[in-house]
């Protein structure tokens, strides 16, 4: 059976041969956050436009100042950030500025005010400067033409400052993934209405709408699919017509109504089934046409995990984009005894210690049903397939569950 990182290398190796619609679109600077890039962004101006004062202070000249003697100097005017000085600044003059505001022709330095003592229109310079302290010179972080985003580049909010300041009202972006989604199971309720009989809640498609909605997706959802394969066929084919990726949860282990396999095997190729992992195993990737098949176990907590797993990485691999995925590690603050075999991810709380260290438990079953369990923790504890007994103080890997950290 394939290992997890290897099944994510089959993954991501396959998307990276397709061709997806890339035509930018230009979307408003607001909502811009999560996509990706379509174009090499470069700057129409200078950052900053102008000399600014880094201070509130005095703007000067001391090119011709000799530290050893008094400095005096008149003051003739100020400049404030949207209201610059107009005129000239003679020798031993100088005016009031403020941060942000530019700084006039003839200035070389900016004066912090605790450095000056002020009567009047007089100041006297308690401690000398450096020509060019608390200057911001034009262009000093970023020059008019040069490139500041790279195409496939993803959209944070920190990004928003810089585009911003460039004057940027709306970004180039790739379109947003087609991504069709259905649940299957006759067990299976819509959220809102009543159970009946044997009934439960359709948990699986609101969990992975939820995990989508940050990413550069469009969501087509086609609702529960009875447990007949005919039916499944069909809608297979219409998602796979309509979409670049089809998701489904349930119906791909090996039970008598698990018509999911040979239906993807009936319209295009299973390339793999099944994967190495607790919770997770029952897992199929295919293509039809030329959209990619997920088929994601049914079992809640093992949907959420999979999605995560090869489904995100895999969004991304389409625009050629590679978001860092983030972990760190942690010393566990319970013992932890399992077989061997499959690699795990197990559902834990992690703490940060006054010591300056991460201790994780992982205390309660870890049974891929419980989606309260999944609820109470922050964290995924990461265990190879090798590592079957560990104890209090081992280190282990962890990877933090969205919405858990700020």
């Amino acid at each position: 059976m394939i290992k997890p990182q290897e099944l994510q290398q089959v993954i991501l190796c396959d998307v990276g041969t397709l061709q997806i619609d890339k035509k930018a679109e230009k979307v408003a600077l607001s909502d811009c956050v999560g996509r990706i890039v379509a174009t090499d962004i470069t700057s129409p101006l200078d950052i900053p436009p102008a000399a600014v004062s880094a201070m509130d202070g005095y703007a000067v000249s001391l090119a011709d100042a000799d530290p050893s003697k008094p400095a005096v100097f008149e003051c003739i005017g100020e400049s404030v950030a949207g209201k610059p000085f107009v005129g000239s600044i003679e020798n031993r003059q100088c005016i009031r500025i403020m941060t942000g505001a530019r700084v006039p022709d003839g200035v070389d330095t900016v004066i912090m005010q605790e450095n000056v003592t002020r009567t009047d229109n007089t100041i006297n310079l308690t401690r000398f400067a450096t020509p060019g302290d608390n200057i911001r010179q034009r262009g000093e972080e970023v020059t008019r033409g040069e490139m500041v985003l790279h195409q496939g580049h993803l959209i944070a909010d920190s990004d928003i400052p810089l585009l911003a300041a460039m004057g940027m009202a709306d970004v180039p972006v790739y379109p947003r993934l087609r991504v069709g989604l259905f649940s299957t199971g006759g067990e299976l309720c819509e959220l809102g209405k009543p159970l009946t009989g044997a009934q439960i809640y359709d948990s699986n498609r609101p969990t992975i709408k939820a995990l989508l909605r940050p990413h550069p997706v469009a969501i087509n959802d086609y609702g529960i699919i009875e447990d007949d394969l005919a039916v499944i066929t069909e809608t297979l084919k219409k998602a796979a017509d309509e979409n670049d990726i089809v998701v489904t949860s349930g119906g791909v282990s090996v039970g008598d109504y698990d018509f999911l396999k040979d239906a993807v095997s009936s319209v295009g190729n299973v390339i793999q089934y099944k994967v190495a992992l607790k919770p997770g195993k029952p897992f199929v990737y295919g293509k039809i046409g030329k959209a990619r098949y997920f088929g994601l176990p049914g079992n809640p907590l093992s949907t959420a995990l999979s999605a995560r797993l090869f489904l995100l990485p895999a969004i991304y691999r389409y625009f050629d984009a590679h978001p860092l995925g983030l972990q760190f590690r942690g010393e566990l603050s319970n013992a932890i005894k399992r077989k061997a075999g499959r690699a795990e991810l197990q559902r834990g709380v992690a703490e940060y210690g006054n010591d300056g260290k991460w201790r994780v438990s992982t205390a309660g079953s870890q049974d891929s049903h419980r989606v309260y369990q999944l609820s109470r923790a922050n964290v995924l504890v990461f265990l190879s397939a090798e590592q079957t007994e560990l104890s209090v103080g081992d280190t282990v890997e962890l990877l933090p569950l969205y919405g858990r950290f700020l």
